[in-house]
């Protein structure tokens, strides 16, 4: 997956949790299965469509205050120049997208049907991703720039807990990349099943984000330090192959009291799903 438009100010350091030699060797033994997982994933023949409901808020409250202050220092008017395009205090909007993904021969193509409009009807074919704050795509290849074997080759892993999902054993496996290693994907924590290796979800770590310079420079106008939280989910499964069922940004900020403020939200919810034909080959 690709984002655009994120970054954090607050990287916490990589922990990893005590293993036993045999619970070692099992998750060292998923982190090969996911990477064969990945290398079926890059191999695929897709054809499938599905709803894609996104819901978005940005909260200008500050944005619009700090303006005002900037403007009755100046003497200036808080609704003209740039201040008019901030005048409202905050923004709402949803959209339903027909969305569709078709892969053969190596490439990936999206397509995007726009169906509904904070709740009217429309009917817009290829219509462009209307996101204020977060552009994304290929939201269902996300699981390869964190454990497929490019990825593996340039990050360090560590076991960093474990949890019960569904009364099914899961393993957290966070990722950074080595030392030196300019690493070209998204890394973070992923959620892999025991018993069969499958991917449930990945909580991204901003840090593998680019534009970093415009979230660093909006905590240092708020006095406070930001804090971003993405979180994919893949539990829609077809024929071995995992999709993604949500994805959700967060943008806030927290000052020196520890007072948390929201200024932006992002969450995707796809649904609906219709299968032609999916073909895997695997290469051993």
């Amino acid at each position: 997956m690709v984002l655009f438009g994120a970054a954090c100010v607050l990287i916490s350091p990589l922990t990893v949790a005590r293993a036993s030699g045999t619970q070692d060797e099992e998750w060292r033994l998923l982190l090969k299965k996911s990477a064969e997982y990945c290398r079926r994933l890059e191999r695929a023949a897709l054809d499938f469509i599905c709803l894609e409901r996104i819901s978005e808020s940005v909260d200008f409250s500050k944005d619009v205050s700090l303006h005002a202050a900037r403007s009755k220092r100046s003497g200036g008017d808080t609704l003209s120049g740039r201040g008019r395009k901030i005048s409202r205090q905050s923004i709402a909007n949803s959209y339903v997208y027909d969305y569709q993904l078709i892969r053969k021969g190596g490439e990936a193509e999206e397509r995007r049907i726009l169906i509904e409009e904070n709740g009217e009807k429309r009917n817009v074919k290829d219509a462009p991703l209307k996101t204020l704050n977060f552009v994304y795509r290929n939201a269902l290849f996300g699981p390869l720039g964190v454990l497929g074997e490019a990825a593996q080759s340039l990050f360090e892993y560590g076991l960093a807990g474990e949890e019960t999902i569904d009364g099914r054993r899961v393993f957290i496996v966070e990722t950074r990349p080595k030392p030196g290693a300019a690493a070209e994907f998204l890394y973070g924590k992923a959620w892999i099943r025991a018993d069969d290796a499958a991917i449930l979800k990945i909580q991204w770590n901003p840090e593998g984000i680019g534009r970093q310079e415009l979230f660093r420079d909006r905590a240092e106008r708020y006095g406070a330090a930001a804090e971003l939280t993405m979180v994919s989910d893949f539990t829609v499964e077809k024929n071995g192959i995992r999709f993604p069922s949500r994805f959700r940004i967060e943008e806030a900020y927290i000052d020196p009291g520890g007072k948390r403020f929201v200024r932006s939200e992002t969450t995707v919810v796809y649904d609906d799903f219709s299968f032609f034909v999916v073909e895997v080959d695997v290469i051993f």
